[in-house]
């Protein structure tokens, strides 16, 4: 038993270092319960994050960006530095703008027009 103690005494403090070497260069971790709400969000706005950075594919855009000095790779980087509020905000503002707005009111015009004429009301198209 002595033999054993003589042995393992000069180790001690090698062994000890060792073990705090080791415990302080192993990072801690930290788990944590996510909700599947909280990975559709986090997809969400991924997948947002996507369709505007895609927006600054289109040439139009670019010659745009262009003429108020931005370039692509920098709107790029602005677009990622973006928080997730304020890309869930400008993906909504771009879903709702107006896109070929009056369609809607151009056909029932012209429906309205092709009604009347069929029933005599007007007279606009003399060859019907």
């Amino acid at each position: 038993m002595d033999f054993v103690r003589k042995l393992i005494k000069p180790l001690t403090p090698i062994i000890t270092l060792a073990f705090l070497g080791l415990s302080l260069t192993i990072p801690t971790v930290q788990a944590e319960m996510v909700s599947t709400q909280t990975m559709i969000e986090k997809e969400n706005v991924k997948q947002k994050r996507q369709e505007i950075l895609k927006l600054y594919d289109r040439k139009d855009v670019q010659k745009i960006m262009k003429a108020k000095g931005i370039t692509a790779p920098e709107a790029q980087s602005r677009i990622n530095s973006m928080t997730d509020r304020e890309v869930l905000t400008l993906a909504s503002r771009i879903d709702n703008l107006p896109a070929g707005a009056g369609g809607d009111v151009l056909l029932l015009l012209i429906l309205l027009i092709i009604i009347l004429e069929a029933t005599g009301v007007t007279n606009i198209f003399t060859f019907i």
